[in-house]
């Protein structure tokens, strides 16, 4: 089953990297075997197509003939080995993470792209970390908005340690989620704040009241002490916003019941 998980591109080390995933029969087969640990995860890439995806997500001016070519054209001794170059992309990334599709745990077989994204996105993106969320870490997904949407929508995320803060605009309509994590699941404390307009079109003040309103109750639940969920719904392996939501907010009603009452009672009187 594949699950989605985010790493921080500075975090992440390079323990190994052929040019050849083992066992060599035929050098026309150009895969390479790819090793990366973050914390206590291993991670592997064994695709030459994922590579270039996962180089391109940490240097959007990466292009596909560009690495083919270093890494199997230019003599080994006229140029840095695989793993240099790899922890030299992850050392100066201009995202500061990866969104990666993992299966069996460790097998890494989608990359989430960075860039090429309108104009207005990505500037309404570093106006909201520049004037709201500043002390957290920037990325983007990809999700489709609705189970049944033919298309994926960009998905502007704010990362600190266990909280999240999500904003989605498709169809003239912009959704805000916050997001926590409880263990090794994710809940929504507070109801998605839903306004009929583009996130660029939303005025500054009604932009603000609706990013307060989720962070502060995210603030609020840094301070409690809340109990691991053991059961809970993995929403990472889901691919559309609604239904990722609907589980999270599902697990929130697997808390223990009294630090959910002190959650709803600050959620209410805010």
């Amino acid at each position: 089953m594949k699950r989605f998980v985010e790493i921080p591109s500075e975090e992440c080390v390079v323990t190994d990297a052929w040019e050849y995933k083992p066992p060599i029969t035929y050098y026309t087969d150009k895969h390479p075997y790819v090793e990366l640990k973050y914390g206590k995860s291993i991670f592997m890439i064994h695709d030459r197509y994922i590579l270039f995806r996962f180089l391109r997500a940490l240097d959007s001016e990466l292009m596909y003939a560009d690495m083919m070519f270093t890494l199997y054209d230019v003599p080994v001794d006229e140029r840095p080995t695989l793993k240099d170059i790899i922890q030299g992309y992850l050392d100066n990334a201009t995202h500061p993470l990866l969104g990666l599709w993992v299966e069996d745990d460790t097998m890494i077989v989608e990359v989430e792209p960075t860039g090429n994204h309108s104009r207005y996105f990505e500037s309404t993106m570093h106006f909201i970390r520049a004037n709201y969320l500043s002390d957290f870490l920037e990325s983007i997904r990809h999700m489709k908005p609705y189970p049944h949407a033919i298309y994926k929508a960009p998905i502007m995320s704010f990362t600190k340690d266990k909280v999240k803060v999500e904003v989605i605009s498709y169809k003239n309509m912009t959704k805000i989620i916050g997001r926590y994590k409880v263990g090794n699941y994710w809940i929504q404390p507070i109801p998605t704040q839903i306004i009929s307009r583009w996130v660029h079109t939303i005025p500054s003040k009604t932009l603000e009241e609706m990013l307060w309103k989720v962070i502060s109750v995210l603030d609020y639940m840094v301070t409690l002490q809340i109990k691991e969920i053991r059961r809970g719904g993995d929403s990472e392996r889901l691919r559309d916003f609604i239904s990722r939501s609907k589980l999270e907010v599902e697990n929130m009603n697997l808390i223990d019941a009294c630090v959910a009452d002190k959650i709803n009672s600050f959620n209410t009187s805010e």
